[in-house]
């Protein structure tokens, strides 16, 4: 039997963990074509964002309080601006990603976004002291090579979007905010439990956000109901499948070995892009897209030890 920590079987814990970041590749590729659905029925974006966190911070209400109310109440101030720190960049990041996909194909913003492993080690190593082996190197280094692949195919595509280098700017931001959202999240998740962490953090969001939607004046009513589903299947999908297990995950596995597996979110996302919106990739974007699964493969393998 495996070893008992914090009630749980260690099997039984990895098990969910990997559970975990799962659910979380899956949410990071299909969750743009649900704002794209959105964005579809005229909503926007600044809205559909502020919708989106309101409902999210909502639905996990209850569950966060009955099972971590006292944790909560007991928060001290340094957690409540670390957590509030993560949750501001969280809301950044949504917006880079909503302006993104206005602006360019699911392919490219997918594969910019996914740069945050560069950034992520970057933060990890400046700040928080980690140390990372050979091969974690040198499988981000294969990473990049087949990211760079995409994008020089992206660059050859006949139709990037409307605005396509103002779209792959907003991309690279949200990448910036994604790495240090995990990194925040790395360094405190251990202080709290995940449940409590990621309301919190979802209501530090909204609070960003609904001070976003004043200043714009962005509406929250008038909208369809499909509208309104589709704004409900951005909450569900990105907040509690999404975002939910990443910030279980990031107590297990360290925030670039995370950032290394959305990886995959890009190939998803680039047969999602072609099924639904006729967006095809061409042999680069192919080619590149293979060399970061294989290297991601790769990287995720447990080490030999001798």
């Amino acid at each position: 039997m495996g070893q008992i920590e914090n009630g749980q079987p260690a099997d039984r814990r990895d098990w969910i963990a990997w559970t975990a970041v799962t659910f979380l590749v899956l949410s990071a590729a299909i969750v743009p074509v649900f704002i794209r659905m959105a964005q579809a029925e005229a909503v926007p974006s600044i809205s559909i964002i502020g919708i989106r966190l309101m409902m999210a911070t909502a639905l996990l209400a209850p569950f966060a309080f009955r099972q971590h109310g006292q944790e909560i109440r007991q928060m001290t101030g340094r957690q409540w601006g670390l957590v509030f720190l993560a949750g501001a960049f969280h809301a950044l990041g949504l917006y880079f990603l909503f302006f993104a996909l206005e602006s360019t194909t699911l392919m490219i913003n997918g594969v910019l976004r996914r740069l945050s492993p560069v950034f992520t080690i970057l933060i990890e190593t400046m700040f928080l002291g980690a140390i990372f082996s050979r091969r974690i190197w040198l499988g981000t280094f294969i990473t990049i090579v087949g990211m760079a692949l995409v994008v020089f195919g992206a660059v050859e595509a006949i139709d990037a979007g409307p605005q396509p280098l103002l779209g792959a700017l907003l991309s690279i931001g949200s990448a910036v905010t994604m790495a240090v959202y995990l990194s925040i999240g790395r360094g405190i998740r251990g202080e709290l439990p995940f449940l409590a962490y990621t309301w919190v953090l979802f209501l530090s969001a909204t609070l960003v956000s609904i001070v976003v939607m004043v200043i714009f004046k962005a509406p929250m009513f008038g909208f369809t109901p499909y509208a309104y589903f589709t704004i409900f299947l951005v909450a569900i999908g990105a907040q509690i499948f999404g975002h939910l297990p990443a910030n279980y995950a990031v107590r297990h596995f360290p925030a670039t070995i995370i950032s290394l597996l959305m990886q995959v979110a890009v190939v998803i996302s680039a047969i999602l892009g072609f099924v639904i919106y006729s967006e095809t990739p061409n042999l680069l974007q192919i080619v590149g897209s293979l060399i970061m699964v294989g290297a991601i493969i790769w990287i995720s393998r447990p080490q030999q030890t001798s």
